[in-house]
């Protein structure tokens, strides 16, 4: 199963964010940007279940890794601190992937230069 197959709103929903521009890095993960800079991807390597990858907070990462445990680790090659890799499964709502999703966005866009910060709002 894809990631869209699992949360079938999640893509259109981290695309309508603000300034959110999309690429692929080498590894063939669909990332989502700010000002440059990921704060989510898509991942599939083709080997193993796709997972997503979030950059959150440390407190709060620590607390959704207590809450389901197994179903969100640390990101394998990611800072493990502020990255979480969020295995697809129904016990992990669409609503909870948003949230973790935009307390990324909001966290990367807060580090942004204010210049960088200002026009991706202004948009």
């Amino acid at each position: 199963m894809t990631i869209s197959e699992y949360y079938p709103d999640l893509e259109t929903f981290l695309t309508n964010l603000k300034g959110v521009k999309v690429d692929y890095n080498e590894w063939n993960w669909k990332r989502f940007n700010i000002g440059g800079k990921p704060f989510c991807a898509f991942c599939n390597d083709g080997t193993s279940k796709p997972y997503i990858v979030v950059k959150c907070e440390q407190e709060f990462n620590e607390l959704m890794r207590s809450a389901y445990k197994g179903l969100i680790k640390p990101a394998p090659n990611m800072n493990k601190y502020y990255w979480s890799a969020v295995t697809p499964d129904m016990d992990i709502t669409q609503d909870i992937i948003k949230k973790m999703c935009s307390r990324g966005y909001r966290l990367v866009l807060s580090k942004l230069p204010e210049s960088v910060r200002n026009k991706i709002l202004e948009e």
